[in-house]
């Protein structure tokens, strides 16, 4: 689930911008939304007016609406859910504490306000947010001056960070080749520290189509040994695997 906003205050109350990626986020989700809860997000609304003449006729507004949450309703199949409850925005279209239905999909945004997130709130978000710290396969996929870096759960495979460099050609007597090379190398490297939780990973795959992945694997044994850093060092070691693939895409 992606997270787009956290604002928690001392007291517990708060509120988070979210958006549902896949199925088990709309779990999540269910599991996240209590009965007092609020709710805003995009919604229809249909309306009925009446013409000139007499008659009535109905159309459909697209609205962003809070509601107050009274009941939640999980639809497992269709990867939906239902919050019905009470309206609490201005809206020539529905008037205040009249009821409505939200339905909340995937990829669609929703911010959720709540009283007090208790611990158990806050650890339901973190699992559905914080994809580094449910992974345990991270791959990189690597070639001349561009990798692409993945972490994998059991339902997820989520891209985390891209890194282009131009490689410039390797001529006699240049240097530039040399130090392309050991700038995209460096930023391969702070991307995995950055976005990997080395406790939590159990293998971080290196793979491509030549020899770039295993010169990576030694620069990055040696950075971490200059640097003092233990954790890449031993992941170099013990973490890292070199495979072949036909492409870093």
């Amino acid at each position: 689930m992606k997270l787009e906003l956290k604002q928690i205050e001392k007291d517990g109350s708060g509120r988070v911008v979210v958006i549902p990626e896949e199925s088990e986020d709309i779990w999540h989700l269910y599991n996240l939304v209590q009965r007092g809860d609020r709710i805003t997000a995009n919604t229809v609304r249909k309306v009925s007016k009446e013409t000139s003449s007499g008659s009535v006729s109905s159309e459909k507004r697209h609205l962003r609406l809070t509601i107050a949450v009274t009941t939640v309703d999980y639809d497992g199949e269709a990867n939906i859910i239902r919050f019905s409850g009470k309206n609490r925005t201005e809206s020539p279209y529905i008037k205040l504490n009249q009821h409505h239905t939200i339905e909340v999909g995937l990829n669609n945004k929703i911010q959720l306000s709540k009283g007090r997130w208790d611990s158990i709130s806050l650890d339901i978000l973190n699992e559905a947010t914080n994809v580094s710290a449910n992974a345990e396969l991270a791959i990189v996929l690597i070639d001349s001056g561009l990798a692409n870096l993945y972490l994998l759960t059991r339902v997820l495979a989520k891209e985390m960070a891209k890194v282009s460099v131009n490689i410039p050609k390797k001529r006699s007597g240049s240097s530039g080749y040399d130090k392309a090379l050991n700038k995209f190398y460096d930023q391969v490297y702070v991307a995995i520290k950055q976005h990997v939780d080395f406790d939590k990973v159990k293998c971080i795959v290196i793979a491509g189509p030549g020899f770039v992945r295993d010169d990576f694997i030694k620069y990055a044994r040696e950075e971490a040994t200059k640097k003092a850093d233990s954790q890449m060092l031993n992941a170099t070691k013990n973490k890292f695997v070199s495979c072949h693939c036909s492409t870093a895409y």
